[in-house]
């Protein structure tokens, strides 16, 4: 499970400039349909040259770009309010744990439109440190960091690719901006399945421990249960590990 086809890398990355051109044309055609077109067309010739050229810098100016990149985004919180975007999780979260502070079920608490808290705790656990300092928005920007730390590891032209498509993708400043928690939920599901492919070789102490962080984050957001039973089918079926095994493993991390 270690080697990836062009394939699945092509597809990764089709999806990824696809949802910023989405982004690019959504957001930008509310100054006018022109100045979304436009855009959106200017995106795919960039991605165009970007890849055909595949431009490469140096670690240590990369390094000190994403540094810069991640210095101006935090600072920009402080001058961009919240409630200009219709993402809500900052409003969830502070929901939350305004009633926690109240001796509130928080649980049966809407917003002023009418969600509750879906979430299971684990998720307002991590984000508790966030709300504490007022600002959620630096939750996606350590998730920018966790990404870069492992992009570092691999070549510098994959660590440039990285950069450059980060601070070209409206759809991460979206994510800074508007305070939401998709793209953190998403990054530690995906660096956790990636040290999932050691499986195989793990003791029964890092089958139990990998078993109970992978159910801590399965809380965050129940939907990456879907990548987690292709996992466990390649699991039996391709890498022929014992069904002892992962049945163990399922058992701990439900």
């Amino acid at each position: 499970m270690k080697s990836y086809s062009k394939l699945q890398n092509y597809l990764s990355l089709f999806m990824f400039i696809t949802i910023n051109i989405l982004f690019y044309f959504k957001y930008l055609s509310k100054i006018s349909i022109a100045c979304g077109a436009i855009t959106s067309v200017l995106y795919i010739l960039f991605i165009i040259f970007l890849f055909k050229y595949k431009p490469t810098f140096g670690r240590k100016l990369v390094n000190v770009g994403i540094i810069t990149f991640i210095i101006a985004t935090s600072s920009l919180l402080f001058f961009i309010p919240k409630e200009i975007f219709t993402a809500d999780r900052w409003i969830i979260i502070d929901l939350f744990w305004d009633s926690v502070s109240n001796g509130l079920y928080p649980y049966a608490e809407k917003t002023s439109i009418g969600n509750y808290p879906g979430a299971m705790p684990f998720y307002f656990l991590l984000c508790y440190p966030f709300y504490c300092i007022r600002e959620i928005g630096f939750i996606t920007v350590i998730s920018i960091a966790l990404l870069a730390f492992h992009f570092k590891r691999k070549s510098v032209q994959s660590y440039s690719l990285f950069f450059i498509l980060s601070i070209s993708s409206l759809c991460i400043y979206w994510e800074i901006f508007s305070r939401s928690t998709i793209l953190i939920n998403a990054v530690l599901f995906t660096l956790f399945l990636l040290y999932l492919e050691q499986f195989r070789t793990f003791s029964t102490r890092q089958l139990i421990w990998s078993a109970v962080i992978g159910g801590l984050l399965f809380s965050i957001r129940n939907v990456f249960v879907l990548p987690l039973i292709v996992w466990g089918l390649y699991q039996l079926f391709q890498e022929k590990t014992s069904p002892k095994k992962i049945f163990l493993w399922g058992f701990v991390f439900l």
